[in-house]
């Protein structure tokens, strides 16, 4: 198991964020006011899953 400790980039778009770690990809995305969805990625894919 990795252990993320160092935030490398942040990018923001209109509705989410990505922020890379030294080891995933964290997306933040705001889907309306009240529902904010937060998903992780280790292979730097995001699968379109619910």
């Amino acid at each position: 198991m990795e252990i993320c400790s160092t935030v490398k980039n942040i990018e923001i778009k209109d509705t989410e964020i990505l922020v890379t770690t030294n080891c995933n990809k964290i997306k933040i995305v705001f889907v309306t006011q009240d529902i904010v969805r937060i998903r992780a990625s280790f292979n730097s894919e995001f699968a379109e899953e619910s």
